[in-house]
């Protein structure tokens, strides 16, 4: 597998990920999936991509209360940004447009480098959109952007 896309309801500092449980393990405030392979994936896959429909310091948290899979990470895209793993951590990449470094920051719950700029995300191209309309003709992709 070239390329694999995960999600996960934590996402730490260090770009491990957590689909097991929220909270102290003996009484979990939330129990959640599980991996579902996506330890193996995520290790195999020449490249992983973590996405999120949000953006908030639940979900990008600075340490996972579980680690269900991790390593391997190439970016983690979010509505707002891409962050990529540096030897500090997860930093800014891009950000989307209309956001700034600070609502990223402000967002995320933990440090982020904000000393230097930032680029833009690219938008996607015309043939990238197209392509994307051929292989999802009914829009799934935007389901989980819905209200």
């Amino acid at each position: 597998m070239d390329l694999a896309f995960l999600g996960g309801a934590q996402i730490d500092k260090r770009g491990r990920v957590n689909v097991s449980y929220i909270g102290d393990p003996a009484s979990p405030k939330v129990r959640l999936p599980g991996g579902g392979g996506g330890a193996v994936i995520m290790n195999q896959a020449g490249r992983t991509v973590l996405w999120r429909a949000a953006h908030d310091p639940r979900i990008f948290v600075s340490r996972a209360d579980f680690v269900t899979q991790a390593g391997n990470l190439s970016k983690v895209v979010t509505p707002l940004a891409v962050l990529a793993p540096r030897p500090s951590g997860l930093e800014l990449e891009s950000l989307h447009p209309g956001h700034a470094p600070g609502e990223v920051a402000a967002r995320t719950g933990f440090p982020l480098d904000l000393s230097g700029p930032v680029p833009s995300t690219p938008p996607p191209t015309a043939e990238e959109l197209a392509a994307l309309d051929e292989v999802d003709p009914e829009g799934v992709r935007f389901s989980e952007f819905r209200a």
